[in-house]
């Protein structure tokens, strides 16, 4: 009987082996093929911009200097974030801010002000509203895992695009239904880091459906700094120091966010949506001084609902109507709780630090109608109108201190 059994067994063995060899080959050339189309789709796909004149054209034909970055580039450079990406584009630079959690944008030599607001970023061909600086805060935080492709002008292009374009345009490209496998991911860190993330991808003839969601949260580097901008600051005559020394202080780098993105369309009919969430401790105060009680709450989020129409292949007229939403409410720290023992400051409450906090909200509102046809080959006419609302509301700000200089009254006290 055992005999018997062994021979089963082995004669089982064999038989899986040899069937695992007769179908092992030729599941990996489907397989293989199937990678090789893919590729090949993802190499045409990236041939073609929309940027530089709003309408498709290959990156060749474009009138700009355009770059196109695809999803197999990104993760062949094994890219954190989208400020990685951006680092290896030819006149890009990016410099990390010191009391906000963002990058300034530099292209050529050439920089905006502030909140990188003359470059326009968009997602999907929306853009993101500056009046708080979302391309600026929101910016680094945006996905790199829903990418499809990244298209750049590395230039003006204020001519399409309006002022906020006077530097660059960036044009985040997402992926949409079928653009790859459902999946599910999560990474880890020292510092408590975590970063769990999602994504589904849904395609049945001409109905798509994309969904990406994230969570990100990490403790930061807590490491003590011995020396800030305070530690050798200038004394002034007869009443000491002008800043009380604050190093020697541990950092606080707390931060967490959330991310959640969609695409959904069906034939001409598009929706298009983007939230996020985030807590950020500043460990820098406004004053460039180490501090341990600023922070920034923020949220951006829109939602777009659009109508691309085919004239008769030699052009598109576009129907598209959106909401964006933002909320912050910033704690800033001007200088920590040692401040209070200067002379410089006589009755300020022992034990407290220079704060203050500004938040508020904005809302916009718009429409836009945008159209391209191609009179004859070789000339194509372009045009279009748009419509906002801006409405900003439930701004306050409030402080323990008085800087402007000038002496106020607050409950019949005088400060």
């Amino acid at each position: 009987m055992r005999k018997c059994f062994y021979c089963l067994l082995f004669f089982a063995i064999i038989l899986s082996a040899t069937l695992s060899q007769a179908a092992g080959p030729e599941q990996d050339v489907e397989a293989a093929i199937d990678e090789e189309f893919k590729w090949l789709q993802e190499e045409a796909e990236a041939q073609f911009v929309t940027v530089a004149t709003k309408t498709k054209m290959t990156v060749q034909e474009a009138p700009s200097i355009v770059s196109v970055i695809t999803a197999e580039e990104i993760r062949n450079m094994g890219a954190r974030g989208i400020v990685d990406v951006l680092r290896t584009v030819p006149g890009f630079d990016l410099t990390h801010a010191l009391i906000t959690p963002g990058n300034q944008i530099s292209i050529r030599g050439m920089r905006s002000s502030s909140w990188n607001d003359k470059i326009k970023i968009m997602i999907n061909g929306h853009s993101m509203q500056v009046f708080f600086g979302e391309p600026y805060v929101h910016f680094d935080l945006l996905p790199i895992g829903s990418i499809s492709k990244i298209e750049i002008i590395r230039g003006p292009g204020t001519a399409l695009y309006g002022t906020g374009a006077f530097l660059s345009v960036i044009n985040i490209i997402t992926k949409q239904g079928g653009d790859g496998a459902s999946r599910i991911s999560l990474e880890g860190g020292s510092d408590e880091t975590a970063k769990p993330q999602a994504e589904f991808s849904y395609k049945k003839d001409e109905f798509k459906a994309y969904l990406y969601a994230d969570y990100y949260q990490t403790d930061g580097y807590d490491g003590r700094i011995e020396s800030d901008m305070a530690t050798n600051a200038p004394v002034i005559p007869g009443l000491g120091p002008m800043f009380a020394p604050s190093a020697s202080r541990k950092l606080t780098c707390k931060a967490e966010h959330y991310t959640l993105q969609t695409n959904i369309s069906y034939k001409d009919l598009y929706f298009s949506g983007f939230f996020q969430k985030m807590d950020y401790d500043n460990p820098v105060g406004v004053g460039k001084i180490l501090t341990d009680e600023g922070e920034l709450l923020s949220l951006y989020a829109y939602g777009e609902i659009g109508y691309n129409a085919s004239l008769n292949d030699k052009g598109n007229l576009l129907f598209k109507t959106y909401y964006d939403y933002g909320d912050q409410d910033p704690t800033w720290e001007i200088f920590p709780e040692e401040t209070a023992e200067l002379p410089l400051h006589p009755d300020f409450p022992p034990g407290e630090g220079l704060i203050g906090n500004s938040p508020a909200k904005l809302s916009v509102t718009g429409a836009e109608i945008t159209g391209d046809y191609e009179m004859y080959p070789g000339f194509q006419l372009v045009g279009g109108a748009s419509y906002e609302h801006f409405k900003l509301f439930d701004v306050t700000h409030t402080a323990n201190h008085n800087l402007t200089g000038q002496p106020i009254e607050v409950g019949g006290a005088l400060y």
